[in-house]
């Protein structure tokens, strides 16, 4: 497996995780966290592909 296939399926296992999270929070709260949610997803999949793409 090449690291560029590693990398991709740590990312798309902790975006599954933090979207988890995001459910959890939307039926506790009734409030869906849209933007926190949203920037952390970005920061991990930007950390996650600049090996790839570099």
């Amino acid at each position: 497996m090449s690291e560029h296939n590693q990398t991709i399926g740590v990312v798309l296992a902790i975006t599954f995780i933090l979207a988890a999270v995001a459910a959890r929070a939307t039926g506790e709260t009734d409030i869906t966290p849209v933007g926190p949610m949203g920037q952390l997803t970005q920061l991990v999949v930007g950390g996650g592909t600049t090996k790839v793409l570099s």
